[in-house]
């Protein structure tokens, strides 16, 4: 099997033709969606060829996500697709391993997927999100939101995208590993000319709008993205969103959105419900299909956090320590230095696994300190610096920490851990357990 990088304008025809042919028109809007992405680069596309027929696809996208004070710079696998007549697992793997030595070798620390839980985890891939949604029945409508005619809702504009822009940062931006977004990036996902519902004040100005995607939803109105400036405009669209129920005969507005987000807040004080479960349940109608992240570099994602880690220091009861947070992986590690909680410097040293090989990550503190042991399942830590414990985490329960999926102090939160007041509390200081959530994909439907 030979994999091949799209260049040249025939292999992108190929490639276009492919996608249609293997995924209809949901193939189509996802290669245009990675073409016009303003940080496309030549490696994003590749074929699987074999005796030079395509056995199969596979595209990536270039995303940011916030992280508190910092951006993290992930490869997205967005769509991988094989040929009916071709082993899956077998074109899966050749393309999967081949791109995961390119996003190490561009320099990225982190890479995401979306797929089949049991076929992903075999190259490193762990669920880091929580399944949540929220229901808002058509028939409990909102009292009280009068506007006196100053507002309205109306259908989405191209001139709105300012507004628009403001206020999913002003909603998304504390929210767990939100997407952070360009304008160039807006003006691609509008350009289809998406159903964005948005409320206006007399002057016009965007007080808050819903993204609707119904996909093959029966009974709900589907909201994938909502923001909102404050309660009067939020309460207003949840308002006019359950009226557009009742007109087309659906029994409530589905939010697939976090438990955490400003408007599932106020759909629960206006008689709504919402729902957080384990990303582990078993699907009930085939595969699990899961949003899953692999670290390829966590020396290198270490250091992109570095000032993040200070600022959650600052200002906690940590606020005076010293010392030293150090990250083996490999051959290589990362040093941040910490004097009175101020990040005084970060060094590292050797070299890093590259993106397909696999291996043991070691997150070792100073005071307290942690250090390699025998067994991945059993960390120990102490503040003894004159006598310190080992303690090893898997590079998939790396990731789950550090993305928020499990906090800090749940990793070594074992019966029979021996550790103490200052460790846990600073492990569950700098890595919170932040609950980053993702729509379950049967309510989608629902």
């Amino acid at each position: 099997m030979k994999i091949e990088i799209v260049s040249q304008e025939e292999q992108l025809q190929l490639f276009r033709a492919t996608a249609g042919a293997l995924a209809g028109e949901q193939g189509l809007e996802d290669l245009e969606a990675v073409l016009n992405h303003p940080r496309f680069q030549n490696g994003f596309l590749r074929l699987a060829t074999v005796e030079g027929k395509v056995a199969g696809l596979m595209m990536l996208r270039h995303d940011r996500l916030a992280m508190g004070r910092v951006e993290l710079d992930a490869c997205t696998v967005v769509q991988t697709l094989v040929a009916p007549e071709n082993e899956e697992e077998e074109v899966i793997t050749a393309l999967m391993n081949n791109a995961l030595d390119f996003m190490f070798d561009e320099g990225f620390a982190l890479s995401l997927t979306r797929g089949s839980v049991d076929l992903y985890q075999r190259f490193g891939f762990v669920v880091y999100q929580y399944l949540a949604g929220c229901w808002l029945p058509a028939q409990h409508r909102t009292a009280n939101v009068e506007s006196g005619g100053q507002w309205r809702l109306r259908t989405f504009e191209p001139y709105d995208l300012f507004d628009l822009v403001s206020l999913y940062e002003n909603n998304y931006s504390y929210l767990p590993e939100s997407v952070v977004r360009t304008r160039s990036i807006w003006e691609v996902l509008t350009a289809p000319n998406p159903d964005i519902q948005v409320v206006v004040d007399s002057l016009g100005r965007v007080l808050a709008y819903a993204w609707i995607d119904q996909r093959e939803n029966r009974n709900s109105l589907r909201v994938i993205e909502a923001a909102s400036a404050d309660g009067g405009a939020v309460a207003f669209l949840l308002h006019e969103l359950q009226e557009r129920c009742i007109v087309e005969g659906l029994q409530q507005i589905y939010l697939a959105l976090s438990p955490q987000h400003p408007v599932v807040r106020a759909a629960l004080r206006l008689g709504g419900e919402t729902r957080l479960v384990g990303a582990q349940l078993e699907a009930p109608n085939g595969p699990r299909v899961r949003e899953m992240a692999r670290i390829l570099n966590p020396v290198g994602l270490l250091q992109q956090m570095s000032q993040e880690l200070q600022a959650r220091l600052l200002g906690s009861v940590y606020t005076s320590w010293t010392g030293n947070l150090r990250l083996d992986s490999g051959e290589g590690a990362a040093v941040l230095s910490f004097i009175q909680d101020t990040l005084a410097g970060n060094s590292w040293e050797g070299r890093s696994l590259r993106g397909s090989e696999q291996g043991e990550s070691a997150l070792m503190m100073e005071s307290p300190i942690i250090l390699p042991y025998d067994t991945p399942s059993r960390l120990l830590i102490t503040d003894d610096s004159w006598a310190p414990l080992e303690a090893k985490l898997t590079p998939e329960l790396f990731a789950q920490m550090v993305l928020g999926y499990v906090g800090g102090a749940e990793v070594v939160g074992t019966p029979d851990t021996d550790i103490s007041e200052l460790a846990f509390g600073l492990l569950s200081l700098l890595f919170p357990a932040t609950l980053p959530t993702t729509e379950h994909p049967e309510w989608s439907n629902a």
